[in-house]
């Protein structure tokens, strides 16, 4: 276990965070863009991609997941699969299951959304109402007992980002998605989303646009905003250190602050690097604080992730997966605890 400490504040306040390792998944490679949550004191993790055998610049392909996982009684085993392959989805824990919405299989976006639980042993899939448009790669979070997902793209070749916001309420999902104002400027994909006394966060991400052959091209965005209140509108709050992508997500609250754990600078990527050299992703921890709109340095992941989910149980919060470069994954599951 390794540990790691940030003053939070004027006040001196010091919050320190210690890592520990959960049993891996049980997939030799891992995955990344995993949907996870949990239900009735049940760790349930499914969908994600990988490059199981070669990497993507060596022609490598990459394959979805539908097997379904669950981790009880301190360790993981496999319950069943979904009835198709997504990955990059947004998710929600409730009591009455693990509710996934949107995501990919790289032929197309989706707009289903649906939820899945143990009932007597078994997996059960229940059907829910179906996103407004399709999305992938959005920000996403649980704000006053709704699924909110945040900007994303609605094709796997957009070369544009969505700005829209819609929510589906976790307890009464037959209600169907409502809708919250936009995000300001640009759209995004990747950006983080967090929760803190009541408001609604969203961090970096990166827009896009078309190069000269049509193709997307990323622009990696420090810019952050918040929502109090769905009749409110979107205010802009003190722009990132750096830009930050695919941060873990959603970004925890611990104490008076929201953890911003990792995330792709684009540092790399903006140096005409090949991805083969590519020295992993960053393991920098930010602590952003609402009440000074500030950042913080707030130490390391034992291991540089993105596009890994961010579940709060138990007091701790677990980060199932994720990639840790170009073309790679990890199966750890790591713990961070607040001590």
């Amino acid at each position: 276990m390794s540990t790691s400490s940030f003053v939070a504040g004027c006040s001196g306040a010091v919050i320190k965070l210690a890592f520990d390792q959960a049993p891996a998944l049980p997939d030799p490679v891992g995955f990344a863009g995993m949907g996870a949550g949990v239900t009735n004191e049940v760790l349930l993790a499914t969908g994600g991609a990988n490059f199981p055998e070669r990497k993507p610049w060596e022609g490598g392909a990459k394959v979805y997941n539908k097997a379904v996982y669950a981790f009880e009684k301190g360790d993981w085993r496999v319950i069943g699969e979904l009835s198709g392959k997504i990955a990059y989805a947004a998710c929600a824990g409730s009591r009455e299951g693990l509710v996934l919405a949107g995501g990919t299989d790289d032929k197309e976006n989706f707009r289903t959304a649906f939820r899945v639980s143990i009932t007597g042993g078994r997996l059960v899939r229940e059907e829910l109402p179906a996103l407004p448009t399709p999305v992938a790669f959005s920000a996403h979070a649980v704000w006053q007992g709704r699924l909110v997902v945040i900007g994303g793209t609605d094709s796997p070749s957009a070369t544009s980002a969505l700005d829209s916001v819609h929510w589906l309420d976790l307890a009464d999902p037959g209600r169907g998605w409502g809708r919250l104002p936009s995000l300001p400027g640009r759209g995004r994909m990747l950006s983080v989303a967090g929760v803190l006394g009541g408001k609604l966060y969203v961090f970096g991400g990166c827009a896009l646009e078309p190069d000269a052959a049509g193709k997307p091209v990323r622009s990696y965005r420090k810019e952050a905003f918040v929502l109090d209140g769905e009749q409110g509108e979107w205010k802009p709050v003190r722009e990132l250190p750096e830009p930050l992508v695919a941060t873990v997500g959603p970004a925890p609250a611990v104490g008076d602050a929201l953890l911003l754990l990792g995330g792709d600078t684009g540092f790399f990527y903006n140096n005409g690097r090949s991805p083969a050299e590519h020295p992993g992703q960053p393991r920098t921890i930010y602590a952003y604080r609402p009440a000074e709109d500030a950042y913080a340095a707030a130490g390391e992941l034992p291991l540089g992730i993105v596009t890994a989910p961010a579940v709060q149980w138990q007091g701790k919060v677990w980060l199932v997966c994720g990639e840790t470069g170009p073309g790679k994954r990890t199966n750890t599951v790591t713990v961070i605890e607040r001590k």
